[in-house]
């Protein structure tokens, strides 16, 4: 049993990047070995910031979005931010405010920041049970980019709303029962177990995948759907080398212990009358409630990646790491349908 415990807690490390020991101490086996977050409200925040996260990636980053890995828990999620640049990247997304007239609301409306500690910045939604830890910085470096995105807000002549107390503003209430409460925010909520889901597996991209770089967007909707059709989640992945190497990807993404109940949106095809290009993968879930789309290019960001070269030396070093490990570790596998107990 110790044995098998080991083998699980090896296999959620592909997915979070976890330390072992970390991985090892939070396997439960009241509790799948990646669990989904418990709450419709934690998984509709976690959604939410991860709606973000793909908004406000704008700069090369060695690990995807950012994030160096992830520690899921039922009713929390951990996220080990890179840098200091990438900190006030996300905070300034993520942090509301209202302009003067109090009639637009940028950021996560009702979005507070609970405390600091020396583990880093937790956030949550006022009036809800929800939690987010940004870490992987000095306590310093986060109060640092905080004051940072409150000076830049207040000099755009906009007001910050997160240092109020643990109640939405009016502007926000305003805000909310304006925008988000039509169709649109439906379909969000939806998806919301997966969108969720994807973010506690986020380190996926460049554990096990040779990535260069990974960036992510909202796409249009397709047809073969009633109506819109779920939100449709696209990643754009860019390898170095003429080997996409997807398919280890694609399989662990889908694994039925590990992964997501997702598998190959062959249905889409039959609607359009005819196949996806071989560099376009799409995957959706039986209740039709989720869509990803990957699309697999090779150099695409190499002239981009070329000119950020302590960057690039970084990426290029986390790239061998992971081919090496596909060449000595292609005889690992774990049985189907294994937990912990």
């Amino acid at each position: 049993m110790r044995n098998l415990l080991s083998r699980i807690a090896e296999r959620r490390c592909c997915y979070t990047n976890e330390s072992f020991e970390k991985a090892r101490a939070s396997l439960r086996s009241d509790q799948a070995p990646i669990p989904p977050a418990r709450s419709r409200e934690q998984r509709n925040f976690e959604a939410a910031i991860f709606d973000e996260l793909l908004k406000c990636h704008h700069r090369l980053t060695e690990y995807t979005f950012g994030l160096r890995r992830v520690h899921p828990l039922p009713d929390s999620l951990e996220l080990e931010v890179e840098s200091e640049e990438r900190a006030q990247d996300m905070l300034s997304r993520f942090l509301p405010a209202c302009d003067e007239a109090g009639e637009e609301v940028s950021g996560l409306l009702g979005l507070r920041v609970t405390k600091y500690t020396t583990r880093g910045i937790e956030l949550h939604v006022a009036g809800q049970q929800t939690s987010l830890w940004l870490t992987g910085l000095p306590p310093a470096t986060w109060q640092r980019a905080e004051r940072g995105v409150r000076d830049s807000t207040q000099a755009a002549g906009w007001q910050p709303l997160w240092r109020r107390t643990y109640t939405w503003s009016r502007q926000e209430l305003a805000f909310e029962a304006r925008w988000n409460t039509g169709e649109w925010n439906r379909q969000m909520h939806a998806g919301a177990w997966y969108t969720s889901g994807l973010l506690r597996r986020i380190p996926l991209f460049h554990r096990v995948s040779p990535a260069q770089a990974v960036t992510g967007y909202k796409g249009l909707p397709v047809l073969g759907y009633d109506g819109f059709g779920p939100v449709r989640w696209v990643f754009e992945i860019d390898f170095s080398d003429t080997r996409h190497h997807a398919d280890r990807l694609v399989d662990m993404l889908t694994d039925r212990t590990f992964g997501l109940p997702l598998a190959p949106a062959l249905h889409l095809e039959e609607s359009q009358g005819s196949p996806l290009p071989p560099n376009i993968l799409r995957f959706d879930d039986a209740e039709r409630t989720a869509l990803l789309e990957m699309r697999l290019s090779t150099g695409m960001y190499r002239s981009y990646i070329d000119q950020h070269p302590e960057a690039a030396g970084r990426i290029r070093d986390r790239v061998t790491a992971v081919l090496a490990k596909h060449e000595t570790n292609s005889r690992y596998r774990v049985p189907d349908r294994i937990a912990p107990s």
